[in-house]
């Protein structure tokens, strides 16, 4: 323990005294943003030791680069700044990307800062998963909304939405317009008719759009919950039963019959 302590002091005399790397910020917010277009920040940073200070290396993680540095050796007491640039094309939800430092910073290990965000979908389903539900053979309603939001700056063309399941539908305009940062509405509808004869199954329904000069495409699940779904559930036939014979009992004899040529 006493070792410890004392190496511990050395190494803070030392940082003291040698060359060290000090960020003005450890950490940028880029806050929310669209997935559209990458984003870009100055880092400042200084030499707060009493030498100079070499930085050999500067490397970002996925998503993140790191531009040339203004300076790679910084005398006692001078700054400089590198711009990190982050792309969030591909990503959504909440983001935390690192760009660590490496240099002759008296503490013998890397420094990083960091970057976080959260991304935006450019566009998406607002009202998520849609679900009908059916009791007693009837549904409590045959037609439910679904939203389709434009975060995008631009003017978003729904080409289309295409159902795997016959006996869901869109009812609605198609192709769909629906202007920058505004929500599109269609509706879903199920076939009254169909009761599934299981407790829930789903249909998928899959949307082409336009954004800008980029296409896309994405999915959401419809579901049907048939909370009578054993009074629709098909009955199996029983079996037919088959007569089985035992092969070790003894023929059975027509009586007065005789062998082919036999005579009295």
């Amino acid at each position: 323990m006493k070792r410890f302590l004392i190496a511990m002091l050395i190494a803070g005399g030392a940082a003291s005294y040698g060359q060290l790397i000090n960020f003005e910020k450890e950490t940028y917010d880029f806050g929310s943003i669209d997935g559209d277009a990458p984003v870009s920040q100055q880092v400042p940073f200084e030499n707060t030791g009493k030498e100079k200070l070499i930085i050999t290396d500067v490397k970002a993680s996925c998503g993140c680069t790191a531009g040339k540095l203004a300076k790679q050796e910084l005398e006692p007491g001078e700054s400089t700044f590198i711009d990190i640039t982050f792309n969030p094309k591909g990503k959504t939800g909440a983001q935390r990307k690192s760009v660590t430092f490496f240099s002759n910073d008296t503490s013998g290990v890397p420094k990083a800062i960091y970057i976080t965000a959260f991304i935006k979908q450019t566009w998406g389903f607002g009202t998520g998963k849609v679900t009908f539900v059916a009791q007693s053979g009837k549904y409590s309603t045959t037609e439910l909304p679904l939203n389709i939001e434009n975060n995008s700056p631009h003017l978003m063309t729904v080409f289309g939405i295409k159902s795997n399941n016959e006996n869901v539908t869109i009812v609605g305009a198609q192709p769909l317009e629906v202007p920058a940062g505004e929500v599109g509405r269609v509706t879903v509808k199920v076939n009254p008719e169909f009761m599934p004869p299981v407790r829930y199954t789903s249909a998928l329904l899959s949307a082409k759009v336009r954004i800008g000069d980029n296409y896309a495409s994405r999915s959401v699940t419809v579901g049907i919950r048939n909370l009578g779904w054993r009074d629709y559930a098909p009955v199996e036939e029983a079996a037919p039963q088959i007569e089985q014979t035992d092969p070790t009992a003894t023929p059975f004899k027509v009586e007065g019959s005789n062998k082919e040529g036999s005579g009295n």
